[in-house]
């Protein structure tokens, strides 16, 4: 048995585990934890319990730290901007006239990597 916390980073994604690293989470509490494409932040939306180590993808990755008001604040900030960066995308694809369906645009953690979500 391990104990895991579950975390969410789209509000109806998939629920990821990761070892609590001996600190207690709230449910809601917004987290920063280590994933392969870097620090991201998440939200805890199961707290810290034990589960059978065949439910969980090993090696289990921690939680780094409880995320700081500005970092919170940061990740808001970057959110409200995706939809304007995305209308810039959608201007430059027609300037270029490529044959791109723009879906979404998604910052991360720390605002220096943009990705884009086509077809």
């Amino acid at each position: 048995m391990l104990e895991v916390v579950g975390v969410r980073f789209k509000q109806a994604g998939p629920i990821c585990y990761f070892a609590p690293a001996g600190v207690d989470f709230a449910l809601g509490d917004w987290v920063v934890v280590d994933t392969a494409r870097g620090l991201a932040m998440g939200k805890v939306v199961m707290a810290p319990k034990q589960v059978p180590s065949s439910e969980v993808q090993e090696p289990l990755k921690s939680v780094v730290r409880k995320a700081e008001p500005e970092e919170i604040d940061k990740a808001e900030e970057l959110k409200s901007t995706e939809k304007e960066t995305l209308s810039k995308c959608a201007e430059l694809t027609a300037k270029h006239d490529l044959p791109m369906k723009l879906i979404a645009a998604e910052y991360n953690f720390d605002g220096s990597r943009l990705t884009i979500y086509f077809s």
